[in-house]
């Protein structure tokens, strides 16, 4: 591992003096095998029934085959370097919007009208905050997403938290990161390899068991 310091500058002209720490090589961890036997019967079921629906629909694998490609790059990449952090930040990013697109595509299916503008799609916040009218059109997909994306999910709060503080909003320089041979590259106390192994495994399950209560 090396360990030194370097002087950052950014465009706005601020340069920081940060430590650089790398140790090269690739995870040995690798991306499970996405399923999406559900979303193709939902996606044949629906037709050309809306552009809108369809376009939402095929938005939601868009959305998590980016994070996909981005956790492949994650992993080839795994040390303290942009290429690495390119990976994460685009895995965080693009796995909670997979999710987002799946609320939207839910909202205008069941005509739920949860999007807060015309050009926003729904946020999951959104979907948990207006569950009883999802239950009125699917009560056993209304319980799913509350066990899964509401306030009582461990997994998804984990998830969000270390989306908004290493993806999106984090306030803190340098990141908050671990690195070295013996243990690879931990955030929060997490190995950051099988944090993000686990969580694609798990949004994709949280896809596929939804469009199979919408069938």
């Amino acid at each position: 591992m090396n360990d030194e310091n370097a002087t950052v500058e950014f465009r706005c002209g601020h340069k920081s003096l940060q430590q650089v720490l790398t140790f090269g090589g690739k995870s040995t961890r690798s991306p499970p095998q996405l399923m999406w036997t559900n979303y193709d019967a939902f996606g044949k079921k629906i037709g050309s029934v809306s552009k809108a629906l369809a376009d939402t629909h095929g938005t939601v694998r868009y959305r998590l085959d980016i994070a996909e490609y981005c956790l492949k790059h994650l992993l080839s990449n795994y040390d303290n370097t942009v290429a690495f952090s390119a990976g994460l930040t685009g895995f965080l990013v693009q796995s909670k919007a997979a999710l987002d697109s799946l609320c939207q595509e839910v909202s205008l299916y069941y005509n739920l009208a949860l999007a807060k503008r015309a050009d926003y799609v729904v946020d999951t916040s959104d979907m948990i905050s207006n569950l009883s009218k999802l239950r009125k059109a699917n009560g056993q997909l209304g319980n799913l997403l509350d066990k899964e994306l509401g306030s009582r999910s461990s997994w998804f709060r984990d998830f969000k938290d270390f989306r908004d503080a290493e993806g999106t909003h984090r306030n803190r320089l340098p990141r908050n990161l671990i690195v070295g041979k013996s243990h690879g590259i931990r955030m929060n106390g997490r190995d950051v390899d099988l944090f993000c192994v686990e969580t694609i495994r798990k949004i994709n399950e949280v896809i596929e068991d939804s469009y199979r209560l919408m069938m």
